[in-house]
């Protein structure tokens, strides 16, 4: 998790941010606990690629 904290900050820092969207594979339920710890929320909307996924927001 430090790193996706680091990620966070440096995103915040360089581009002066407020919000992070990410997607995930709905399935990859690891990867969303950790977004999840970090403070992403679910948005309600789906990102369709290859699989449909799931966006996040972060609000820095």
């Amino acid at each position: 998790m430090p790193a996706i904290k680091l990620v966070i900050k440096e995103m915040k820092d360089l581009y002066a941010c407020n919000e992070i969207y990410i997607s995930v594979i709905k399935e990859n339920e690891p990867g969303i606990r950790v977004y999840e710890k970090v403070g992403f929320e679910p948005t309600g909307e789906l990102f369709q690629a290859f699989h449909p996924e799931p966006i996040y927001k972060l609000k820095v």
